[in-house]
């Protein structure tokens, strides 16, 4: 009796640690933005590592935000380092794996842009649910929320916002895609540092914290990391 019980007890661990190597994780990223898209393609190349398929859900960022730290999810492409705060279910994954570059983009190059400080004297257009752009223009009294870079494209050059900012990629793939670089341009030599992104995983998956922390720092060590980031990077601006 006691020999079968064992049996069970060892292919009961078996068939739970096969279940957990086989199974699909699926993420959160936030939709229409093409910096989650690399970091989409970083996190599958991270998890593959592990031997571990991703399947990626791209939604609106309140949505991603609720059916991750509920769990529905298995957590965050990428978000900001204070993001880990206001969400405590999440863990974030340190170092982090991508990057934003904070730009402002313009119809009139005169503008003088230095600093977040010095966008108090103009009208800013922003997308809805970035943390780090609300912390950037939490100064700023004039500041138009929208729920897409598309629209921020086409009010600057209504002139019905002076300009707006956005993570540079982003803002550059927009402008290709509406064929208005000729019209509105990334300002060059704007003071903004740029923003460390890091993955977030469901508390439920602690288990594979350290796994992921590891594969991270051997990615970024050996530079990998660094050079798939540019590889994405290239790709998304292509298409």
């Amino acid at each position: 009796m006691k020999k079968i019980i064992f049996i069970l007890f060892f292919l009961g661990l078996f068939c739970n640690s096969y279940a957990k190597s086989d199974e699909v994780l699926s993420f959160a990223a936030i939709a229409n933005t093409s910096n989650q898209i690399v970091g989409a393609k970083l996190l599958k190349d991270i998890y593959a590592k592990l031997n571990k398929k991703l399947n990626i859900e791209y939604l609106p960022g309140a949505r991603a935000s609720i059916e991750s730290n509920k769990g529905t999810l298995a957590g965050e492409v990428l978000r900001i380092y204070s993001y880990g705060e206001h969400f405590p279910n999440l863990i974030r994954i340190d170092p982090e794996i991508y990057y934003i570059e904070p730009t402002a983009f313009v119809k009139n190059k005169n503008l003088k842009i230095d600093s977040w400080s010095s966008l108090k004297n103009y009208r800013v257009g922003i997308i809805r649910g970035f943390l780090w752009l609300d912390a950037g223009v939490k100064d700023v009294s004039n500041v138009t929320r929208v729920n897409s870079i598309d629209q921020l494209v086409l009010m600057v050059n209504l002139d019905r916002i002076d300009l707006f900012i956005s993570d540079k990629l982003n803002g550059l793939i927009t402008l290709k895609k509406l064929k208005m670089g000729d019209k509105i341009q990334a300002l060059p030599n704007t003071s903004f540092e740029r923003i460390k992104l890091y993955h977030y995983i469901h508390k439920k998956y602690k288990y594979l914290v350290p796994q992921i922390i590891k594969v991270v720092k051997e990615m970024k060590g050996s530079g990998e990391l660094e050079a798939l980031t540019i590889k994405y990077r290239d790709e998304v601006m292509k298409n």
